[in-house]
């Protein structure tokens, strides 16, 4: 199975919470929603560093203009950490 990721920046305290499983997904307002066609893992980055986390999407909700992208937070999650 092919996989597609699609990239999101954090802030610091909202990454922390979705890394760790306290909050499971991500609430955006995209501008061409076809961005989505095909997504099958999100990858969260914390602020504008290397530092990232990539799970595999579990639910696409639209949500009055915005989109609610969610994982399972059990997943063993794909990272990579500032070295």
């Amino acid at each position: 199975m092919k996989t597609k990721t699609i990239s999101f920046i954090s802030t610091f305290s909202m990454y922390e919470k979705e890394r760790s499983g306290k909050k499971p997904n991500t609430l955006r307002k995209l501008k061409n929603n076809s961005r989505l066609k095909g997504v099958t893992h999100v990858r969260i980055r914390k602020g504008y560093t290397k530092v990232f986390f990539t799970r595999k999407i579990t639910d696409i909700t639209f949500w009055y203009g915005l989109v609610i992208i969610s994982w399972n937070p059990n997943e063993i999650v794909i990272s990579k950490q500032k070295e």
